[in-house]
């Protein structure tokens, strides 16, 4: 069996994992720039193609993958960011003569990565903040006098948006004033972005408040594989919004088990509705005042934290080899060494609660306000249901361990230095 991942970050990495301790083999990826995520790693091969955001160039790079080893079977592929699922999903009927792979249309993850699509579209279908959006090139100043501070301010497009540098440059904005709105705007017109800028309410909340959900759906049929409870998530600029530390099935002592219910069932059968197809993953948000969870985005793949489900049973790699049946309402073939079955049978259990961290334990015990959450995580943690995503006891050498143990110190600096 042979596997293509396409990237080299931290998803390309766990994908790569996921693919080693289900095969024992290794991966190849094909990457635009090889990061140390995976160049350091010796359970997976990978070749540089630059510019592999260029469609004829990504395109060449499989086809020319599949004509060079010939398989008798067809090659599992894994697109592992935006640019490269949008590429996959106008691909597929090039690419799935040689390839097998899972994805939604090409429209729907147009609309699910343009949030401004996505906002205008399904506002009436999800529970989503309030939000306007703002083209930088108009002439019109944005108005948001229907807003209460602080506010949130993201670009739509990251492809126009990573092209562009200036002072105070941020992933993800949390505004105070207007004062400060009104800067934000300035530098970034002077930058010269010439996009949609999203601007959001905040709904109020610790980082613990946040909630990770990834689904897997075929045949009509939508699952919930992780519903995962966020303790912390990265705070320099960069990097807001990377989900840090999770556990699965865990839920603060504000949010009623009916409330998680009810959300899970609003994805499902949005996702049904809508005729996905595919993993997903969906960041929510549980508004303690109003007592709602609040919808936020879903990504048409899984997400950098989404490791954790391998331990749940349900590696994507084998979901991917085996597919994902239903048969009479219950996934089919999900995980564990048994196949033909429910997915709880086969090893899948979405109700176990796992633990996933990317960060050192002392910066979890500083930096997440919640006790319940850290006592949590002590708790699993000494019960060997903790998962490090990076951290892979058959791929360290003494190279990749001490970039391993730079990285967690780098951790702890940022951490300290960068407030939310």
């Amino acid at each position: 069996m042979k596997c293509v991942i396409i990237g080299s970050d931290i998803n390309a990495y766990y994908h790569a994992r996921c693919f080693h301790e289900y095969t024992s083999e290794k991966a190849h990826l094909i990457v635009k720039i090889p990061m140390a995520f995976t160049r350091l790693s010796k359970i997976l091969t990978y070749e540089v193609h630059d510019n592999l955001n260029d469609e004829f160039i990504f395109l060449r790079a499989l086809l020319d993958y599949a004509a060079q080893n010939n398989s008798p079977d067809k090659i599992l592929l894994i697109a592992t960011n935006d640019t490269y699922l949008k590429l996959l999903c106008s691909f597929k009927e090039e690419l799935s003569t040689y390839y097998k792979f899972v994805t939604p249309s090409f429209e729907i993850a147009n609309i699910f990565l343009d949030k401004e699509l996505f906002y205008q579209k399904y506002q009436s279908d999800l529970p989503l903040p309030k939000t306007i959006l703002y083209d930088f090139g108009s002439d019109s100043i944005p108005d948001i006098s229907e807003f209460t501070f602080p506010i949130i301010g993201k670009p739509n497009d990251h492809t126009i948006w990573d092209n562009i540098s200036f002072d105070n440059k941020k992933k993800v904005y949390k505004i105070h004033t207007n004062d400060e709105f009104q800067k934000v705007i300035s530098d970034i017109s002077s930058a010269g972005f010439s996009g949609t800028f999203i601007i959001q309410e905040f709904i109020e909340g610790d980082d613990y408040d946040l909630y990770h959900v990834d689904t897997y759906t075929n045949e009509g049929v939508s699952n919930i594989l992780g519903f995962a409870w966020v303790g912390l998530q990265e705070h320099q600029d960069s990097a807001i919004g990377n989900d840090s530390v999770l556990i699965s099935n865990a839920h603060s002592m504000t949010v009623t088990t009916d409330k998680i219910e009810s959300i899970k069932a609003t994805i499902c059968s949005f996702l049904e509705k809508v005729n996905y197809t595919g993993f997903a993953q969906i960041d929510l948000k549980w508004d303690n005042s109003r007592q709602e969870f609040y919808l936020f985005e879903i990504n048409p793949r899984l997400g950098r934290a989404s490791y954790y489900i391998s331990k749940l049973g349900y590696n994507p790699i084998k979901i991917l080899d085996k597919g994902f049946k239903v048969s009479e309402g219950l996934a089919v073939g999900a995980g564990g060494d048994s196949d033909g079955v429910s997915g709880h049978e086969s090893g899948g259990d979405s109700d176990k609660m796992v633990a996933l961290s990317f960060v050192p334990n002392s910066v979890i015990k500083t930096h997440i306000n919640n006790s319940l959450f850290v006592d949590t995580y002590l708790k699993l943690e000494s019960e060997n249901q903790t998962v490090h995503p990076l951290d892979y006891k058959l791929d360290i050498s003494i190279r990749r361990k001490l970039w391993l143990y730079i990285r967690a110190k780098r951790f702890i600096k940022k951490f300290n230095e960068n407030k939310w």
